[in-house]
């Protein structure tokens, strides 16, 4: 016991023995005074209640094994304290051993840590509601604008004027580059990016990134190459739209420093097993270069290597933080090679699944095809919109399609119109005077009781703004500024409004094209029905003789005439038979087929386009 005590008053830990019986401390050690800044003698004559600063007395009891409390100092400093109890027999008494922790450091830093964190929250907050304001505001405005030049470019326009309206277009679209990619940035930066799953063919994804900017490099003059490993698998399991955005952003930067030569991209498969392929991409190009000494600060938001750079290419600097950040959820690391005055390589390499042909999205039907002057006339559609300006073009849009919307300038009036007559398709804005559209919105729904479709038309790009839309009630929505072809392929899908879906080619296309010009329209059908049938001849007879280059030939000049007419999966055909023309066991069996299916599908072609002429 003499033992016990004398470790007992020398610990450094404050400690005491509590006579609960009598509602006393009994012994203390140094610790626990210098703690209290209580005498012994003061502490001696105190219950261990008499140092609880927050509890009530009459509520407190010591049965616990160990809590934590506030208690009081003497001269009235509140500590945070950690207390542990132990029943213990000290000198014949039931007594209790309790162990005192002052944790008042630790609580304050968890406070401060706290606050941190909410100061943290805050701002991050802050900064996306700042981030969706700005981007309303500049949407607002910027769907006027590409609205009206899409509107004007169906007028007849001389060179210069349609020369003056390209250039506002993809001025605006630049504009709108520009909005996506902070954005962008911003849900990275919040970890609100993620990665989808879903099946596709990295040949077409390819393929399709090629067509979209080979104008570019046509304009450049240099080349655009790419070599896809053929052991890769045929589909395979990702997010093929942040895969595109990757090397799209790449592949843009890589065109737009290369005066001379090429660029190049490289797919090669590393590894591969039964249910991943682990893939290497790269981007080469004989362009400009960096200094060594700028590589890692290419890669930083709103940087480039040097400020030269913005003023004589433009861009932002965010394409390259993006696609890094993106490759780093695809759990990969996007890094760079670069001689100056020789040329730049990015490469990264990142693991896919490898899926089935079920795995990849059913594609919609091309709305391009479908007659809609006939076909949307009769569709009751309630446009709800405050804006002068947007209603113009909405309007105006829409009477492409023969539909004639009944107007509503707030949610007020929009519910008045819905008590009084029946529609097919309400077009909502969020943000009006009087009352908003999710407001509307959730009195359509739970007071009146309809089942209307609502489509969001919105300026707000924030998924937390889109799912906020979504449960209350809407259907989908469409940010502004919007394509007409995506306007009206949401009203299709949301009315399953039924319509001739039949057509193989893309007459409105045509008409645009062509500036409305009938007679040519006319004469551009007229030329691919009397000539199409030899070229359909020489592919079958080539094929036949095995002959696999003039295949080849022959698919490239029947594609080019199957894609002005706008038949895309026609074209897309096509251009697989190109790919396989090649002499390999697996390519002729699939060969075989492709050709014999494109063939024929494209004498169907030629016999609709002639019925269409009579």
């Amino acid at each position: 016991m003499q033992d016990f005590y004398r470790l007992f008053m020398l610990n450094p830990q404050p400690m005491l023995i509590y006579y609960p019986q009598k509602n006393r401390i009994g012994v203390i050690n140094e610790a626990v005074q210098k703690i209290y800044q209580y005498t012994e003698n003061e502490l001696l004559n105190m219950d261990l209640l008499d140092l609880e600063a927050d509890i009530p007395q009459n509520t407190m009891t010591f049965h616990t094994q160990a809590y934590e409390s506030l208690h009081q100092c003497k001269d009235g400093t509140l500590i945070h304290v950690e207390v542990s109890v132990q029943d213990f027999i000290f000198q014949g008494e039931n007594t209790q051993l309790i162990l005192i922790r002052d944790v008042t450091a630790y609580k304050k830093q968890e406070e401060e840590l706290l606050l941190a964190k909410k100061r943290a929250e805050e701002a991050s907050q802050a900064k996306e509601l700042f981030l969706a304001s700005v981007s309303h505001e500049i949407r607002t405005p910027l769907n006027a604008i590409m609205g009206m030049g899409y509107l004007l470019a169906k007028t007849e326009l001389n060179p210069i004027q349609k020369n003056y309206n390209d250039t506002i277009r993809v001025s605006a679209e630049n504009l709108l580059a520009i909005i996506n990619d902070i954005l962008d940035m911003s849900k990275i930066s919040a970890g609100k990016m993620s990665i989808e799953t879903v099946g596709f063919k990295l040949q077409d994804l390819i393929r399709n990134l090629c067509n979209s900017i080979r104008y570019r490099a046509e304009e450049k003059g240099i080349g655009l190459f790419t070599e896809i490993d053929r052991r890769i698998a045929p589909i395979l399991l990702s997010d093929p739209l942040r895969l595109y955005q990757i090397l799209l952003n790449l592949v843009t930067n890589a065109i737009k420093f290369t005066d001379k030569g090429q660029v190049e991209i490289e797919c090669n498969l590393v590894i591969a097993t039964q249910a991943t392929n682990i893939i290497q991409f790269r981007v080469i190009d004989s362009g400009k270069g960096i200094d060594a000494e700028k590589l890692e600060k290419i890669f930083e938001a709103f940087s480039q290597e040097d400020d030269s750079i913005s003023r004589e290419y433009g861009g932002t600097g965010l394409g390259l933080s993006i696609s890094k950040n993106l490759v780093n959820l695809f759990g990969g690391k996007l890094e760079v090679q670069s001689k100056k005055s020789t040329g730049t390589a990015f490469t990264f390499t990142i693991e896919l699944g490898i899926g089935e042909e079920e795995d990849i999205p059913q594609k919609e039907q091309e709305i391009g095809r479908v007659q809609l002057q006939q076909g949307l006339e009769g569709l009751k559609l309630l446009l709800v919109e405050d804006h002068d300006i947007n209603i113009f073009v909405a309007t105006s849009i829409l009477a492409q399609w023969n539909i004639k919307p009944d107007l509503a300038h707030n949610g007020k009036e929009a519910i008045k119109a819905l008590k009084q007559q029946k529609y097919d398709v309400v077009l909502m804005d969020i943000q009006m005077p009087v009352m908003g559209g999710i407001e509307a919105t959730k009195i359509i729904r739970k007071d009146l009781k309809l089942d209307v479709p609502i489509v969001a038309l919105t300026a707000n790009a924030i998924k937390t703004d889109v799912e906020k839309y979504l449960a209350v009630g809407m259907n989908d929505y469409i940010s502004k500024p919007f394509e007409p072809a995506l306007l009206l392929k949401t009203i299709l899908k949301v009315t399953n409004f039924n319509l001739d879906m039949e057509k193989m080619y893309d007459l409105p296309k045509l008409r645009t094209m062509f500036h409305d010009n009938e007679a040519t329209v006319r004469k551009m059908l007229e030329l691919f029905v009397q000539n199409t049938p030899a070229l359909l001849q020489e592919l079958h007879t080539a094929h036949q003789n095995q002959n696999y280059n003039k295949v080849k030939d022959m698919a490239h000049k029947i594609k080019s005439s199957i894609k002005i007419l706008g038949a895309e999966d026609l074209g897309i055909d096509y251009e697989h038979i190109e790919d396989l023309a090649y002499p390999t066991l697996e390519n002729l069996e699939n060969l075989a087929q492709l050709v014999h299916k494109a063939i024929e599908q494209t004498q169907t072609l030629i016999q609709e386009i002639q019925t269409d002429l009579r």
